[in-house]
């Protein structure tokens, strides 16, 4: 019984060393201190539906800049009144462990997912870095709660900014653009 019991509390423990953080991932929340909204590049539009994702970024440690992984899941937006407003999900941190103090720095990406083909910010990022679909990311921001876990209750993220998303102009787009303004000063200049 002794070692039975012993070997239980060995495997509770490996178990929570493992355990990986999760956290409540929305837009809005009044009670919880949350209220950033994403727009369309227009800066009036807010998303909405589930055309849009928006993906949790984490990255252990406080004032972090890099070294982003996506938590999971993906969420959509909401719609009506409260469009702009990522969907309440409990986000699973794949980098952070649970009831960690030390400190996280999150950012949020979104992305027009009209086609289908991109469910997550890996897949979505490199399109939109190819000027195929709209997307965006937040400034990173620090936040210093608990993370949830075994133990603890997953809290609510808080200090995350609004944003917009945009299409990236493809770098040959942007060649013409510049060609063209140059052609447009030669011409200028011989009159």
């Amino acid at each position: 019984m002794k070692k039975t019991l012993v070997t239980l509390a060995v495997l509770a423990t490996a178990v929570s060393v493992f355990a990986q953080g999760t956290v409540m991932f929305t837009g809005f929340s009044s009670g919880n201190g949350v209220n950033w909204k994403v727009f369309q590049a227009d800066g009036t539009t807010p998303l909405s539906g589930a055309n849009y994702f928006a993906q949790l970024l984490s990255a252990p440690g406080l004032g972090q800049t890099a070294g982003f992984i996506e938590g999971t899941p993906a969420t959509t937006f909401r719609t009506g009144s409260a469009a702009g407003y990522a969907a309440l999900t409990t986000v699973t941190l794949l980098n952070v462990p649970g009831e960690s103090m030390a400190g996280v720095t999150f950012r949020v990406a979104a992305w027009d997912n009209t086609s289908g083909l991109y469910p997550t910010w890996s897949e979505a990022s490199t399109a939109w870095q190819n000027g195929l679909i709209a997307g965006g990311m937040s400034v990173p921001s620090d936040f210093t709660a608990k993370i949830g876990g075994n133990l603890t209750t997953p809290p609510y993220v808080t200090g995350l900014t609004s944003f917009n998303i945009a299409i990236v102009p493809e770098p040959s787009s942007l060649a013409l653009a510049g060609l063209g303004a140059a052609a447009m000063l030669i011409f200028r200049r011989r009159k």
